[in-house]
């Protein structure tokens, strides 16, 4: 359910809640607060890990995007660049199937 960063911090928040509830229902009892608290912390390493990796996944794919539009645009500049007048610019962009 946690598929973006953002679900991921919705999610931990309200674990976290759920937790912080479990403990005041058993503040008398020891063993079962150190285990909450164990848990806590692995259910906090998890949904970070998860971000982390989720935050990874989209900074890569906005780099190829970026680097792709880059070779792109080159390659635009370049083609105009070779032509000789307006007609042919115009024609050039009027055709290219990269604008439709």
């Amino acid at each position: 359910m946690a598929a973006t960063p953002e679900k991921c911090d919705e999610y931990q928040t309200k674990t976290s809640i759920q937790l912080e509830e479990l403990e005041g229902k058993f503040t008398d009892f020891e063993e079962f607060i150190e285990t909450i608290i164990e848990k806590r912390e692995e259910v906090y390493a998890a949904f970070d890990a998860r971000k982390n990796s989720l935050i990874e996944k989209r900074n890569k794919k906005s780099s190829a995007l970026a680097n792709a539009s880059s070779r792109i645009l080159k390659g635009v500049q370049k083609k105009a660049q070779s032509f000789n007048t307006a007609v042919e610019i115009n024609g050039y962009f009027a055709s290219d199937l990269i604008d439709q």
